[in-house]
């Protein structure tokens, strides 16, 4: 009885020590969010003190073999990754005109994709804590859209255009079959980059048969594609605003 006590003492202290540095890390994080102006050897520095308070909440939870908050330190991991590529973005470019995709920031978005992945692959499968599951592929969908975002809005004159084309595509479907997923299960917040994630691809693929000399059937092709995706976000919207009235009545 006393071992069985004090096995448990034990666990707990480890998973405290594990909230300790979460909070610690989540706090410097907030700092960088409520400082506009921050300056950019501030940022890294915080950002580096919070990745390594999460890494040590990790290694805590890992421990005490906490589940829920292994995929919430993860995800945490992810956010970190996610603001460092802002930031890079927001130093490089300054005030002035946001220009394409770069490297580092490119990098960070993927370190971001690799810990989101690791926070599902934590809880194996959806039906297991269900909210988490649903925020962090919330999260993931949305560094797909941002990446491909900048690199449709925002592409170099000197970069391939049929590479770009398919980059660009391929995270933006990426992004939707995660968010239309999250809409299926009744997360309602993924509904608004579903719809529009379905626009963008629409106006990618409308720009590619304007722009460039396809076949009659590949402009057809294009065509169709845009007006499928141009149409798809009203559908959405129809399904949401007929659900809404049923829970109404």
């Amino acid at each position: 009885m006393y071992l069985e006590a004090s096995k448990y003492e034990k666990e707990w202290s480890v998973r405290k020590l594990g909230f300790v540095y979460n909070e610690l890390a989540s706090y410097n994080l907030n700092l960088i969010s409520l400082e506009e102006t921050i300056q950019e050897d501030v940022a890294k520095k915080l950002l580096k003190q919070s990745f390594e308070h999460y890494k040590s909440a990790l290694t805590y939870f890992q421990d005490c073999s906490d589940i829920h908050n292994i995929a919430l330190v993860y995800s945490n991991l992810g956010k970190v990754m996610r603001i460092s590529g802002q930031l890079q973005a927001r130093f490089y470019y300054g005030s002035g005109e946001r220009g394409e995709l770069l490297y580092e920031e490119k990098e960070f978005y993927k370190e971001a994709i690799g810990y989101y992945n690791n926070a599902l692959d934590t809880l194996r499968k959806p039906s297991v804590q269900k909210d988490i599951w649903c925020a962090v592929s919330n999260e993931l969908s949305g560094v797909y859209f941002t990446m491909a975002r900048v690199m449709q809005d925002c592409s170099a004159s000197s970069s391939d255009k049929c590479e770009v084309v398919r980059e660009v595509t391929n995270l933006y479907n990426k992004s939707l079959r995660i968010s239309e997923g999250l809409v299926r299960e009744g997360f309602t917040l993924a509904t608004g980059r579903t719809g529009g994630t379905h626009h963008k691809l629409a106006s990618l693929y409308h720009a590619q048969a304007r722009d460039t000399c396809h076949s009659v059937r590949k402009l057809k092709r294009l065509f169709s594609l845009a007006d499928t995706n141009y149409q798809k976000p009203c559908h959405t919207s129809k399904k949401q605003d007929l659900k809404w009235s049923m829970y109404k009545l």
